[in-house]
């Protein structure tokens, strides 16, 4: 399995790791930060690609340098957003290259 690439934000430790579970898909990875899994709202599904540099906006915050494309942690467990009637949708996994 391969070493997760790890990148040093301003406020700590992220990166992108392969799938551990050997009956996840194969072909696509995630994000984290420290033992955070980091996701991207929103309804379509997006690609990152695989030299992207992230940079923290905030303490949970962080974007794709140069892009609009905005991730966070996945911890909404209180967040009313989260709900049938909302729509809402984050993604977690992404598609290697």
């Amino acid at each position: 399995m391969p070493e997760p690439r790890i990148m040093k934000t301003t406020t700590g430790l992220a990166g992108r790791k392969e799938l551990e579970n050997p009956n996840s898909m194969n072909g696509y990875h995630k994000y984290f930060y420290g033992p955070l899994i980091l996701g991207h709202v929103g309804k379509e599904e997006i690609q990152i690609p695989q030299n992207a540099e992230f940079e923290a906006i905030d303490t949970e915050s962080f974007v794709v340098k140069n892009s609009s494309i905005r991730f966070t942690p996945v911890h909404h467990l209180l967040n009313r957003e989260v709900k049938k009637e909302t729509g809402y949708q984050i993604q977690v996994l992404f598609k290697n290259e």
